[in-house]
């Protein structure tokens, strides 16, 4: 028997170490259809990368993260106090502006920078 998923056709396995289950995401994960980490599904997800100036420590971190993630459309935010590098994925495109004005609302030693 084979395992379908959108485009992809998954052969049983043929190690005893390895489960159905584990192919299965091996392949999402591959096709970008599962975010690595939390294994949540990805439907047209789309992931913008931004880089953000001012961050001093992880309550900044904090403070970023959460203002983005009010903005609508917004389904996860990954912010990397070490080099700025803020990922937004959404289930549309996000605005700029939006990005920007919710930066700037965190704090007003917060800008983006690219």
């Amino acid at each position: 028997m084979n395992y379908a998923l959108p485009d992809t056709v998954i052969e049983p396995p043929t190690s005893r170490n390895t489960t159905v289950p584990k192919l299965v995401e091996k392949k999402l994960v591959e096709s970008h259809q599962v975010v690595a980490r939390t294994g949540r599904i990805r439907t047209d997800a789309m992931e913008t990368t931004y880089t953000i100036a001012g961050m001093h420590c992880d309550h900044c971190v904090a403070h970023v993260k959460a203002e983005v993630g009010k903005i609508p459309g917004v389904t996860g935010t990954q912010l990397s106090l070490s080099n700025g590098v803020l990922r937004v994925e959404s289930d549309a495109p996000i605005d700029f502006a939006a990005i920007q004005a919710a930066v700037e609302d965190a704090g007003e030693e917060y800008s983006v920078v690219g």
